[in-house]
């Protein structure tokens, strides 16, 4: 579908030169699909706050989390 944007040159820049691309419609698409995931697990993250948890299995989790375990994020800093 073709889309006219106006996008903030300098964010395309930061993106391209982050992820390696090259092309703006590739990093677009990059974006989108890493928004979407975030999405996605902000949504089970959500969901799972009913969980009862234990300081061992939150410490797992954020344990899992900062070691980068969700697909499509980086490894979140110690």
């Amino acid at each position: 579908m073709a889309t006219n944007l106006m996008l903030d040159d300098d964010l395309i820049a930061q993106a391209m030169e982050a992820g390696h691309h090259l092309t703006k419609r590739e990093t677009v698409n990059e974006v989108l699909r890493s928004y979407g995931a975030f999405l996605q697990q902000q949504r089970i993250l959500t969901s799972s706050a009913r969980w009862t948890s234990t300081p061992s299995t939150t410490t797992r989790l954020s344990a899992t989390v900062r070691e980068g375990a969700c697909r499509g994020l980086r490894p979140l800093p110690a």
